[in-house]
């Protein structure tokens, strides 16, 4: 990572930043997407990543560390994202275990029982 880049950015300059983004951008999301397993939340979290990084880019002390330091930034976006998504998932009804399954069975008659059963009439 070329630290004359962050220096540059540090100072506004948005095609250095563009630059420092173009070079990370794909590892960051690659890294969102391992954490939350949702592409579209990963690009949610990769979007929030860069957006903070833009906007605290004159807090980082140490041009060399950018590149870590955006990391951590993804790692509490990708926390945040997927708690927010756990909050959004819809109630699923309590699926019955395979054992609890075959205890609840009713016997299937077969047709030709069904057939010789005597009628009501």
């Amino acid at each position: 990572m070329d630290s004359s880049l962050v220096v540059r950015a540090q100072r506004g300059d948005r095609e250095a930043f563009t630059a420092l983004v173009d070079a990370i951008g794909g590892r960051l999301h690659a890294i969102a997407f391992s954490v939350l397993r949702d592409r579209e939340l990963a690009r949610d979290a990769t979007q929030q990543t860069l957006l903070t990084a833009w906007q605290d880019l004159a807090r980082l002390r140490d041009p060399d560390r950018f590149e870590a330091w955006t990391c951590r930034i993804l790692v509490r976006n990708c926390q945040r994202e997927g708690r927010k998504a756990r909050r959004w998932l819809p109630m699923m009804p309590e699926r019955p275990s395979p054992s609890r399954l075959s205890q609840t069975k009713q016997p299937v008659s077969s047709p030709a029982t069904a057939s010789s059963a005597p009628s009501g009439a």
